[in-house]
């Protein structure tokens, strides 16, 4: 596919070319595959997540973040690394990395690792976040409540605060924060992935209106269920 713009005609194989994204729960489903998509756009792409192949993954310390990422820890469906290094093979640079959206400091270091070896953030994905917090309303915990807030929510926060600044100094960014249809429609005996998936719609709005006055937009895409 092309498309022109005035005397010019781009291929959809390399728009991206020359920019660098950044995307966050990136080893499976829909990270995952808006990776690869960036990729074959020609961006050369920072593949993220909690879960790393190879990595030896505490899996009694991942049961605080909830039993599906627990389940996914333990079988062959973690692909952040093997991502990368499809991508790689599309032409683009690429790296699988560990990183911890509820850890600032952990943030702004692969922030940095990434900036040497892709180049400055040109494109963040947004895509991080529990679900698996099922319990009715009296059997909720506060600190499962707590977990949505500092992974879905606090995540797509501190991410976007880690790449601002080069955003803005260069005067151009785009952010796309991966919410839910959950935030309209709620989400039965998942109070927290509802609320927070919410949440990211005002997050969303707020920093595009900062974002407007540096070349920066940002928005909010409402996925429905997706397993894989």
């Amino acid at each position: 596919m092309r498309i022109s713009l005035g005397q010019e005609r781009l291929s959809m194989d390399d728009i991206l070319s020359g920019k660098t994204a950044l995307v966050t729960g990136a080893s499976r489903g829909l990270g995952r595959a808006m990776a690869l998509a960036l990729g074959k756009a020609g961006a050369n792409v920072a593949v993220t997540d909690l879960l790393v192949e190879d990595e030896g993954a505490d899996l009694e310390g991942l049961a605080e973040y909830g039993e599906v990422t627990r389940h996914f820890a333990d079988t062959d469906m973690v692909r952040t690394k093997a991502t990368a290094a499809e991508i790689q093979e599309m032409g683009p640079r690429a790296l699988g990395l560990k990183m911890d959206v509820t850890k600032p400091e952990e943030i702004n270091q692969v922030v940095g690792q990434i900036e040497n070896a892709l180049g400055k953030v040109d494109i963040l994905v947004n895509n991080a976040g529990l679900i698996g917090n099922f319990a009715w309303l009296e059997k909720q915990t506060a600190a499962r409540w707590e977990l949505d807030l500092e992974v879905n929510l606090g995540g797509a926060f501190r991410c976007a605060q880690a790449v601002w600044p080069g955003m803005r100094q260069r005067k151009w960014g785009r952010i796309i924060n991966i919410s839910s249809m959950a935030a309209l429609l709620g989400a039965l005996a998942q109070p927290g992935y509802g609320a927070t998936k919410a949440g990211l719609i005002g997050l969303t709005s707020s920093l595009a209106l900062e974002g407007a006055m540096h070349g920066i937009t940002v928005n909010a895409v409402l996925p429905g269920l997706c397993i894989d």
